[in-house]
């Protein structure tokens, strides 16, 4: 709906977890302007990333996130990110700043076009923003291998 707005083609990539839902809203999903990638990984991924001027993450109403690999992944890739989020303290929000994206945080009962508009504007805001300073503070902040080694310093076995 965000897509539609602006007036801009969307691809989504990743797997339809609600069957339902794309049934309920099947006449947006079946618009021209919409395409589904199905899930990318590997070099399939990395290409869509690089190819999109905006990424736009969103997630269901009550979703709870186990945390979201794909800020630090597009950051990486210079593709700076829109976000939606129904609440505050989630990933996007500790993932993005202002130089790499830009969050619309909607209550949970927010009407859908008004969800969509709000998240409108934050692609509007995201993409004005520069490739070159995306990548780099997502390379800077998204190290794999800093990463690696802060994930094993806290769950590293005592000594004995």
């Amino acid at each position: 709906m965000a897509a539609a707005l602006l007036g801009r083609r969307i691809r989504i990539v990743g797997p339809v977890f609600d069957e339902d839902y794309v049934s309920l809203h099947r006449e947006l999903f079946r618009a021209d302007h919409v395409e589904f990638a199905g899930e990318l990984g590997g070099a399939a991924k990395t290409a869509a990333l690089n190819a999109g001027r905006v990424l736009v993450y969103s997630c269901a109403r009550h979703y709870v996130e186990a945390g979201a690999a794909v800020f630090g992944e597009s950051l990486r890739a210079g593709t700076p990110v829109a976000a939606l989020a129904w609440k505050q303290r989630t990933c996007a929000q500790a993932a993005l700043c202002d130089d790499t994206g830009a969050v619309a945080t909607v209550a949970p009962g927010t009407d859908d076009h008004k969800a969509a508009s709000t998240l409108a504007e934050a692609i509007e805001q995201a993409a004005l923003l520069q490739a070159a300073l995306v990548q780099e503070v997502g390379q800077a902040r998204f190290d794999p291998v800093r990463h690696f080694h802060t994930l094993a310093s806290r769950h590293a076995e005592p000594s004995q």
